[in-house]
């Protein structure tokens, strides 16, 4: 579905991303594990359309994007853990301008009702978004990208503030992406996301892919991988 080949991102001192290879397949639901600063956001930026690589190669199918990042940015959605503004607007009417920005969203106001209830915003609709709290913030900006319903999302840090209530409205949307077939890429600093969520993870580490791992040993080797990996044993 998505592909980063020997893809380089310069940084001021080192590279962000150094000859990174990785392949996402249609329907996967694929973990980026690594320590802060390893280069996770950077793969979903680049994979979004937000960045462009300085060498290396994306590919969208069968279709080398790495000039036509306007496709990039058609069949996909990132969400990050700081939601912009304007935060003077209702959640309802903050939905309302995100997605006149993106625009051409397919029974727009029913999609955005649908995904602010798989968040457990409907009763703060009229609340202004100043009020609400980190939680909500970050169900807000999650209940954005699920109304645009992209081909492929992208999630860095969607577990970052929440409560355990919302974190389980996040695990239930994306074990629906992950039932109607959607392409889902997350990044994390957190074992239990990607422990409990994706088929398979790979390792991020020093701006390449490491190692990976999919769900085929034990559940503890799994999660022994992730642990490693996050730096948490």
């Amino acid at each position: 579905m998505i592909q980063l080949a020997s893809v380089f991102l310069d940084g001021e001192l080192a590279p962000v991303l150094n000859e990174l290879d990785l392949v996402v397949k249609l329907g996967e639901v694929i973990g980026l594990v690594g320590l802060a600063g390893c280069g996770k956001s950077s793969v979903l930026k680049l994979a979004s359309g937000s960045l462009k690589p300085n060498r290396g190669r994306i590919r969208l199918g069968q279709k080398d994007v790495t000039r036509h990042l306007d496709q990039l940015r058609r069949a996909t959605a990132i969400s990050t853990p700081e939601l912009v503004g304007p935060y003077d607007l209702s959640v309802d009417g903050w939905m309302s301008y995100w997605s006149s920005v993106r625009g051409e969203i397919r029974d727009r106001e029913a999609r955005e009702e649908e995904a602010l209830m798989t968040f457990g915003l409907i009763p703060y609709k009229m609340l202004p978004v100043s009020n609400l709290s980190h939680s909500q913030r970050r169900c807000l900006d999650l209940a954005r990208v699920w109304a645009i319903d992209p081909e492929i999302y992208l999630l860095d840090q969607p577990d970052a503030f929440l409560d355990g209530i919302a974190f389980q409205c996040l695990r239930r949307a994306i074990r629906k992406l992950n039932d109607r077939g959607k392409t889902v890429l997350i990044a994390t600093n957190s074992p239990n996301l990607p422990f409990r969520m994706c088929q398979r993870v790979v390792w991020v580490k020093n701006g390449y892919i490491a190692e990976g791992d999919q769900r085929q040993k034990s559940d503890e080797d799994f999660q022994s991988f992730i642990y490693h990996a996050q730096g948490w044993k």
